[in-house]
């Protein structure tokens, strides 16, 4: 007898090997693929998205039947292939990736119906992508304005994708007077279905959003922006499935034939050798940024013994102070002092639960652990020998806060180092001198300040991860948008990073990180594959990450290079410990073949952003 047949996958979490599953369609129903349908699954019923239908013999003898269509039409066929392409990529199962198609939790109140009237898909094969490099905040909206016209005159959703919800509300607010929806992902649930539902049938024009916006249902969609597409909170890296949101959104385009946009003062290096190489090029715009100071502290005389402000500094931030300026000590550390060690035996101060160095707190009584939130008293004498002295070397933000109301008491200043809020960036308005780490950065988005400075620019420059240089070149040219000056400290004055902001020789910067790419073979010359097991008992998961390598090194090509087992730079997470294995293949080499030998509470991060965490 001859059935339909329809291929679900449940919104469910399946292993990464599950695919889909066989369903009947009952004879008088009317199912399509890509539908939202419910379906008994093991000892209950579930939701389940369409991939496919068939029609033929019936081969296997009591086949469960599908049940109610609950949204008719939930996923586009572009989508789907979307979702086949992520699980592919990431190693995960296809359920896992199919619940991004879905931002919220059908109900019976929530009704709608198929689309009926179909998009049409203009060609657009001939554009090429759009690569441009932006030097003013000005300069850049004008080039977004101009790109958001040339898709609606088209008649053509277009997608603008921002790092950070903060950035939302001002895109939104400049393109009022469109028809604009922004998600994020963090909605109240009528708002998350209100938005998909004008974005699927068309009534949204403008979407604006975070990486989450990537998995929605457009109706006809014809161009993607890609606002800071350097910023690494494109990466998602904290759960499954991980991804870059520059791949996905490259690959959505050539799904809809889309035009695609990326705009950034300091591309990533894989993207800039990419679009060289392709013969496309990066058109910079607005080629004018800050004046560059580099003070030379193996010269510069400190105002306070072991301090972190030079003399220099300090003449520098008085005359900025003096016109009633603003400015930004930005300092990636939090705490008094970074190490607290017994001078008489040597012995260091140790978090008990994550092994990472206790820090000084902000108060100078207590010793903190920033990443598990551990604290104890200063232990004096110590619990090893009994010595009295105590060494707190390094510095933080709590030691730069000291140091900057004793040298500048009249001046308002406020200490950022907190996770980022909008209320902190009204409080930054008002202050006079504003320091702190990334938070700060944040916190003065768009904010016109007179002079940045990086009081240690060394403790990014140095981080032992192949991607530290080019972090902190972004950051510096993202500070050179929004300042007069940019002032930095660094025992490194001769490093190609200041000499390629200091010529304005963008070029000069990639060649000179691509040299050493090649020297210790990093992306874009090899891919990446991170493996991390985790366990509750450390010695647990090291013993999988060992038995994973044997397993890797039957499967792996013989040029592939493994690298660990390593524990994590941060070694307990939450209340796992850590244990990676990182291996170096070639371009050609596709590593889809491995997933299926992995145990799944391996995670798999297919071209990680950071390697030690």
């Amino acid at each position: 007898m001859s059935v339909k047949v329809a291929q679900v996958v449940p919104l469910r979490r399946l292993p990464r090997t599950k695919g889909v599953f066989d369903y009947e369609v009952p004879a008088q129903a009317i199912v399509e693929v890509g539908d939202l349908v419910q379906i008994p699954f093991k000892s209950s019923l579930v939701e389940g998205i369409v991939f496919d239908i068939k029609t033929g013999e019936a081969t296997i003898k009591n086949l469960k039947s599908i049940g109610n269509t609950l949204i008719p039409g939930c996923a586009n066929r572009r989508q789907l292939s979307l979702i086949f392409w992520l699980a592919n990529y990431s190693g995960v199962s296809l359920a896992t990736a199919a619940k991004l198609v879905l931002p919220f939790k059908p109900t019976s109140r929530f009704i709608i119906s198929p689309i009926k009237n179909k998009p049409i898909i203009k060609d657009k094969a001939g554009l090429k992508p759009i690569n441009i490099i932006f030097s003013s905040l000005s300069a850049k909206e004008q080039v977004v304005d101009s790109l958001v016209k040339q898709v609606i005159n088209r008649g053509q959703q277009v997608l603008l994708l921002v790092p950070e919800i903060s950035l939302i509300t001002e895109w939104t607010n400049r393109f009022k007077n469109n028809l604009v929806v922004s998600y994020s992902g963090n909605e109240k649930t009528s708002n998350s279905r209100s938005a998909w539902r004008d974005i699927r049938s068309g009534q949204a024009k403008i979407i604006i959003g975070t990486r989450a916006v990537l998995w929605l249902n457009y109706f006809n969609l014809g161009g993607i922006i890609i606002d800071q597409a350097e910023n690494e909170s494109f990466i998602q890296s904290e759960q499954n499935p991980r991804y870059d949101t520059l791949m996905v959104a490259n690959y959505l385009a050539k799904l809809w034939s889309a035009s695609l946009a990326q705009i950034s003062p300091a591309p990533r290096l894989e993207n800039w050798q990419a679009v060289q190489k392709g013969n496309q090029g990066w058109q910079e715009i607005s080629a004018v940024s800050a004046k560059l100071k580099v003070i030379d502290l193996k010269t510069s005389r400190r105002v306070f013994k072991s301090g972190l402000i030079s003399a220099e500094l300090k003449t520098t931030v008085d005359k900025v102070l003096s016109r009633g300026k603003k400015i930004l000590l930005y300092l990636n550390r939090r705490g008094g002092a970074t190490s607290s060690t017994c001078e008489d035996c040597g012995l260091v101060a140790i978090c008990p639960q994550c092994q990472r160095s206790l820090v000084q707190s902000n108060n100078q009584n207590e010793l903190v652990c920033f990443h598990c939130d551990y604290k104890q008293n200063v232990v004096i004498p110590c619990p090893h020998c009994g010595g009295l002295s105590v060494n707190y070397a390094g510095g933080g933000i709590g030691k730069l806060a000291l140091e900057a109301k004793k040298l500048w008491p009249s001046a308002k200043i406020l200490t950022l180092e907190d996770k980022f809020n909008e209320s902190q960036t009204n409080l930054a308005n008002q202050a006079d001198i504003i320091l702190g780490s990334r938070t700060a950065v944040r916190a003065v988005a768009n904010m016109p300040l007179a002079m940045s400075v990086l009081v240690r620019a060394d403790a990014e420059l140095l981080l032992p991860e192949f991607r530290s240089v080019e972090r902190l070149w972004q950051l510096t040219r993202y500070l050179t948008l929004q300042s007069a000056e940019l002032v930095v400290q660094t025992s490194n004055p001769d490093h190609y990073l200041w000499s390629s902001l200091m010529t304005r020789d963008l070029a000069l910067f990639y060649r000179s990180e691509m040299r050493l790419r090649k020297k210790y073979l990093y992306p874009p010359l090899v891919k990446l594959i991170r493996f991390t097991c985790q366990n509750k008992i450390e010695k647990s998961a090291q013993k999988q990450a060992g038995s994973l390598v044997d397993i890797l090194k039957k499967s792996l090509p013989p040029d592939a290079e493994i690298i660990g087992p390593y524990p994590d730079y941060y070694r307990l997470r939450s209340t796992n410990w850590r244990w990676h294995i990182l291996i170096k293949h070639a371009l050609n080499y596709e590593p889809a073949n491995l997933w299926p030998l992995l145990p799944d509470d391996v995670i798999i991060d297919n071209n990680p952003w950071f390697i030690l965490s």
